[in-house]
């Protein structure tokens, strides 16, 4: 799961892409913030956090709304392993 999330969160730093980057691990999250960085991300926010814990993932969704000022775009592996998604005015995405 991990080789496949760090691809995906390098294929949107290739894009561009401000990332939020969530991991329970510090040096995953640099690491993965790095690299974001060089392929091209102008920001890369990390969180460490559990997904497999509820509040983690509330945590994860206000830090990245209060850092981001909007949520836009999730992809589903952003839900991936969160049993919390919250419910936003305007959502006008599908999982």
């Amino acid at each position: 799961m991990w080789q496949k999330t760090k691809g995906l969160a390098y294929e949107y730093a290739r894009r561009g892409a401000r990332l939020a980057l969530v991991a329970r691990r510090d040096d995953r999250l640099r690491e993965v913030a790095d690299k974001a960085h060089e392929l091209g991300s102008p920001e890369a926010f990390v969180i460490r956090a559990d997904v497999a814990k509820v509040e983690d993932c509330k945590r994860i969704v206000d830090e990245s709304v209060n850092h981001f000022g909007q949520r836009k775009y999730p992809s589903k592996e952003w839900f991936l392993g969160c049993n919390y998604l919250p419910i936003m005015p305007n959502n006008s995405f599908k999982l």
